[in-house]
């Protein structure tokens, strides 16, 4: 491995002329200088564009996509996790931005402790410009990693790890599913591939602002009708289990037993912490026999 590897950064935008030009300066700031920053503008109809070009002709590591259409927000996510070459790679929300010393810090966890695959900062969330919270860590260094992945649902918070820096080529092959909990989806499968790290000494910043509210809202941006929304939680839930079952090649290093043993563990998790009271028809009852089963075992 080259002692300084080409560090990816994947910006994905739509509309945010008033906050893009904080993220790009945070990214092109790091004090780590071997990277290139990726921009896919999802056909932006305000400034952003222009913003964008500016930057572009200043500075050599910055590659400009434009969308001819509006491609929906996670697609443009997956674009430029595609378009990266580097051997590292990070996603940067447009309205966050990044302390100095991210990727270096990040980067230098990850040569040192080959058995991670992800490593990130703490997350912090700003409320009109004023600290609101700080998300708790995030740190999966169980050797399994389908216990990894349990302690993953036990421990999610906010998710913050999908802004963290991760080893490209063992994460590319992995979708960025469109549906709401697309990011649940892929650090679970992340966390079944390697061990996960939260460094405690470096942070990457996170605007609330313009934020949905609500969970329903969020749903309805992904194209759910009401009845779904009203079962948001519920679905992401199915999605998890189907994910981990059939869905994800990633998980294909189990037998199906295990596969719909750790997809259930998951569900069964996830139902006590999102308050999942009902679990309907055969997959409820999946997991009433799961239950008695490792009772009895």
């Amino acid at each position: 491995m080259n002692s300084s590897p080409l560090v990816s950064i994947g910006l994905p935008t739509y509309n945010r002329a008033a906050s893009i030009r904080r993220a790009i300066e945070s990214a092109l700031r790091q004090d780590y200088a071997n990277i290139e920053l990726i921009i896919s503008d999802n056909a932006s109809t305000d400034a952003t564009r222009q913003i964008c070009e500016e930057y572009q002709r200043q500075d050599a590591r910055i590659r400009y996509i434009r969308q001819a259409v509006n491609i929906n927000s996670t697609p443009n996510f997956q674009r430029v996790l595609s378009e990266a070459q580097g051997d590292y790679f990070m996603w940067l929300a447009d309205d966050d931005w990044l302390d100095d010393a991210y990727v270096s810090r990040c980067l230098k966890f990850l040569l040192a402790h080959t058995d991670y695959i992800l490593t990130c900062g703490v997350a912090k969330y700003y409320e009109a410009g004023e600290l609101a919270f700080q998300e708790k860590h995030l740190n999966l260094p169980q050797d399994s990693g389908a216990e990894r992945v349990k302690n993953y649902f036990i421990e999610l918070d906010e998710n913050g790890a999908i802004y963290g820096l991760m080893h490209r080529h063992q994460v590319a092959s992995i979708p960025c599913q469109h549906t709401l909990g697309w990011d649940w989806l892929f650090v679970s499968t992340v966390a079944f591939k390697g061990k996960i790290k939260t460094l405690g000494d470096v942070s990457i910043h996170r605007s609330l602002r313009g934020s949905a509210k609500t969970i329903e809202e969020l749903a309805a941006s992904y194209g759910w009708n009401k009845v779904e929304a009203k079962n948001a939680n519920l679905l992401i839930a199915l999605n998890v289990f189907k994910n981990t079952v059939w869905r994800s090649s990633a998980f294909n290093g189990l037998n199906l037993w295990e596969r719909i043993n750790l997809g259930l563990s998951c569900v069964s998790i996830m139902r006590t912490r999102l308050g999942l009271l009902r679990l309907y028809g055969r997959f409820g009852i999946l997991i009433r026999i799961k239950s008695i089963l490792h009772r009895n075992l």
